[in-house]
């Protein structure tokens, strides 16, 4: 499932093409939305199972998260400063209170 992830920004970009008034333009973008899930051995019913997994779900992958959110230009200072510190405290082998896990997710789901 944390390969759809990988995904995430491409079909961010496809799926509201969905919405369009234009047939031509919804089959093409539900064909490349296809295209773009099975380049990770992925399908549509994983999609749905993804996007509807409880928010407060671990999420599978925690190692990938924090490597994608690291040096992320779209976070805050702050976000960048914990982050960079979680990623230091998991380097030495910390784990990370429920707390942390939180912030992380939070910063996570909102660049989705």
């Amino acid at each position: 499932m944390s390969d759809i992830i990988e995904t995430a920004p491409k079909l961010a970009k496809l799926l509201p093409l969905l919405s369009s008034d234009q047939d031509g333009e919804v089959i093409a973008a539900a064909r490349a939305i296809s295209r773009a899930l099975a380049s990770v051995g992925a399908d549509w019913h994983d999609l749905v199972k993804v996007l509807t997994e409880p928010a407060s779900a671990e999420i599978e992958d925690f190692p990938f998260v924090l490597r994608c959110l690291h040096g992320h230009p779209a976070l805050t200072d702050w976000e960048a400063r914990f982050i960079a510190s979680i990623v230091g405290q998991q380097a030495r082998g910390r784990r990370l209170s429920a707390k942390q896990r939180a912030v992380v997710m939070r910063a996570w789901e909102r660049l989705q």
